[in-house]
């Protein structure tokens, strides 16, 4: 199961800096900050798919994924 993801930024929020990355990226800004950009952004992602995976984990656990059959009285 995923650990818990922390909790210093939101998914929504991690989504939107992400936006504004790519929106540098794309105004053509000089290389050096491509780089930092690019590190920010990576981060960001990592954020987001910890996130992701740890309420899919939440979600199965409480919904049954199926790969268990259930206890029958």
């Amino acid at each position: 199961m995923a650990p818990k993801p922390d909790k210093e930024i939101s998914f929504e929020a991690a989504v939107a800096q992400i936006d504004v990355i790519i929106k540098r990226i794309q105004s053509g800004r000089s290389l050096d900050s491509l780089v930092d950009d690019v590190r920010e952004a990576k981060a960001l992602i990592k954020i987001c798919e910890d996130r992701i995976l740890w309420t899919e984990a939440e979600l199965n656990k409480m919904l049954g994924d199926g790969s268990e059959p259930e206890s029958q009285a």
